[in-house]
């Protein structure tokens, strides 16, 4: 293998990426289907909600259905979970066996096993359920270069966002510093750590001396269905990249308290005070399937770089 291929392949397995299966609220569209998104976290492909017809989704933008590790599902109302019993079928169809995990609400388990009990469908691979019921965040996946916490959200049903928290990254070991500390092989992983090296004669070397910073890591968030509270811009700190439901504009306030949405100013107020360097605006109404460009206006009259999410396309993190 070529160094330009060994690169490439490295580069796009250490990507952070989401690319946009359906972006649309209750009702899909021609332009937008329902709530669904796929996350690769450093060779680890995740699911993010899954309406209906996301699996049409994997095979039009040419996702990998059989590669995803994890599924999340926000909460349990159709736009964003509908899609599950076919997807998980047609992963069957095409001879999946390793196990899928998927974290949702209370319940999902029992939908899904009614909607599969009642037309006689099995599966060859296991299906494990975390079913979740806390009102508070929580840890709920501790991987090796990340971990993913619960954002308590407020709507109308059951509903929580996911923050996607990558884990500290190694340092790297300064240029000749092995040779010319006689560092063992053995002690590289945990200077990389931050740790000390003590040399054979009892010097400790400090981890400043041996290594440079490490890059930045990254924090994704995905806040879903959910009006507006107090707690959660504490919820969301520390975020890098926030994908945040913009149901309405603005001049419908009432209606987005109603059903305990948000209106694309509120969250435009919301990113300017976390300071996000990016703002990813999605789960639109099909009202203003003729008119976006004003709901994005009114995003970007308090945050700049407000950006709608279009189905299909991928968005970098790093």
């Amino acid at each position: 293998m070529g160094v330009s291929i060994f690169f490439a392949i490295f580069a796009f397995i250490m990507k952070m990426e989401i690319t946009i299966l359906g972006s649309g609220a209750s009702t899909p569209t021609s332009k937008r289907n329902l709530s669904a998104q796929v996350l690769h976290i450093r060779g680890v492909d995740m699911l993010i909600d899954c309406g209906e017809g996301t699996q049409m989704q994997f095979r039009k933008y040419k996702q990998k259905l059989q590669d995803l590790k994890y599924i999340f599902i926000s909460h349990l109302h159709g736009d964003h979970f509908w899609g599950l019993p076919g997807l998980l079928s047609s992963m069957h169809m095409l001879g999946r066996q390793t196990p899928i995990t998927i974290f949702s609400p209370k319940g999902l388990k029992n939908a899904i096993s009614t909607w599969f009990s009642l037309s006689d469908t099995w599966l060859n691979f296991p299906v494990h359920y975390q079913e979740l019921d806390s009102k508070q965040s929580e840890k709920i996946l501790d991987e090796d270069s990340f971990e993913v916490h619960t954002i308590p959200l407020l709507h109308s049903v059951y509903c929580n966002g996911y923050i996607f928290k990558e884990k500290p990254k190694l340092k790297p070991i300064k240029k000749g510093i092995t040779a010319l500390y006689n560092i063992p092989h053995y002690a590289i992983e945990s200077i990389k750590k931050g740790a000390d090296f003590t040399d054979k004669d009892g010097n400790i070397l400090k981890n400043e001396t041996l290594t440079l910073p490490a890059a930045k890591s990254y924090q994704y968030s995905y806040a879903s269905d959910t009006a507006q509270f107090d707690e959660l811009q504490a919820l969301l700190k520390d975020t890098d990249v926030l994908y945040h439901e913009a149901t309405f504009m603005h001049s419908l306030l009432e209606r987005a308290i109603s059903t305990k949405h948000s209106t694309a100013l509120q969250v435009a107020e919301l990113a300017q005070k976390l300071q996000v360097e990016r703002l990813l605006l999605g789960h639109i109404s099909c009202r203003y399937s003729k008119k976006e460009e004003l709901l994005l206006a009114e995003a970007q009259s308090l945050f700049a770089s407000a950006e709608l999410v279009e189905d299909g396309k991928s968005y970098r993190i790093y």
